[in-house]
C-alpha cells in the first residue's frame, strides 16, 4: 500500500540518487575460521562505497508505491527501485566473497542486511569458542628456541585477533603473557619489569628484550682458542 505522495517529475529526477557502480574488491573469501578478519576488511570497504547502510539497515527500505501529489493515482516509487538495485549490488558482492560451503547458510536470504545478520548469528558461537582458544594459547605459548622477534609476533598475532573479535586486551595483560613465556635467562628482566613502578609500553618491553637477546647471544658464543704455530713458538 502506498504510504506517501510525490510529484512524478521530482521522483524521477531529484528524488532518485544516482546508482553506485559495482566496485572492485579483493579480500580473502569467508571461511569457517576467518569471520572476524573478513568482517574487519569489509566494513571500511562498504563504508567507503557508501553501501554499509544497506547492511546495518540505517538506509531504510522506501515504500514500493507512492501517490502522485494531489491525486489518487499510485505509481511505483523510483526510490524503492533505486534501493533495490543498490542492495542487489551489495548482495552480489557478499556472495562473491563467501566460500561455497557457507553459501548454504545464507542462500535463502534475499537482502544484504538479512545475509549480514545471518552470518553474524551463525558465527557468534564459533567466535566465543575462538576467543577462549586464543586466551588458552596465550597462557601456554613459550619462547623456546624462537627469536624474540618471532615470539613477539606470535603473541601479537593472537592479541590482534582478539581485538578484531571484540575482546581487546590491555597492554599490561599482553606484557604479562609475553613475560610468562620467556626462558630463565630472562628472569632478571622479568623481575625488573614486574617490580617497576613506572608504566611501560609493549613497544618498550619489546625493544629491551631485543637488546637482552643480543647480549645473551654475544655472551654465549664459544671462545675460540688462538692457534700457536710451531715456528712462532
Amino acid at each position: 500500500m502506498a504510504s506517501s505522495s510525490t510529484n512524478i517529475s521530482d521522483a524521477a529526477t531529484n528524488g532518485n540518487p544516482s546508482l553506485v557502480s559495482f566496485p572492485a574488491i579483493n579480500v580473502t573469501k569467508l571461511s569457517k575460521n576467518n569471520y572476524h578478519v573478513w568482517k574487519a576488511q569489509l566494513i571500511p570497504f562498504f563504508c567507503g562505497q557508501g553501501l554499509f547502510g544497506y547492511l546495518d539497515r540505517t538506509i531504510l527500505i522506501p515504500p514500493k508505491e507512492v501517490f502522485v501529489a494531489g491525486t489518487s493515482y499510485v505509481i511505483p516509487n523510483p526510490l524503492y527501485e533505486h534501493w533495490q538495485c543498490q542492495d542487489a549490488i551489495v548482495v552480489v558482492i557478499l556472495f562473491s566473497i563467501i566460500s561455497k560451503n557457507i553459501h548454504v547458510q545464507v542462500v535463502s536470504h534475499t537482502t544484504s542486511a538479512a545475509i549480514w545478520c545471518a552470518l553474524a548469528k551463525s558465527f557468534s558461537s564459533q567466535s566465543c569458542a575462538r576467543v577462549i582458544q586464543l586466551r588458552t594459547e596465550l597462557v601456554n605459548t613459550c619462547k623456546d628456541a624462537q627469536s624474540i622477534h618471532d615470539f613477539f609476533i606470535q603473541i601479537k598475532c593472537m592479541t590482534d585477533e582478539l581485538v578484531i573479535a571484540g575482546h581487546a586486551l590491555h597492554c599490561d595483560e599482553i606484557i604479562s603473557y609475553l613475560l610468562s613465556g620467556l626462558e630463565h635467562d630472562y628472569d632478571s628482566f622479568v623481575t625488573t619489569i614486574t617490580t617497576c613502578t613506572d608504566p611501560v609500553t609493549l613497544e618498550e618491553v619489546y625493544a629491551l628484550l631485543l637488546t637482552i637477546e643480543s647480549r645473551l647471544l654475544h655472551n654465549n658464543q664459544p671462545v675460540v682458542q688462538p692457534t700457536v704455530h710451531i715456528s712462532t713458538r
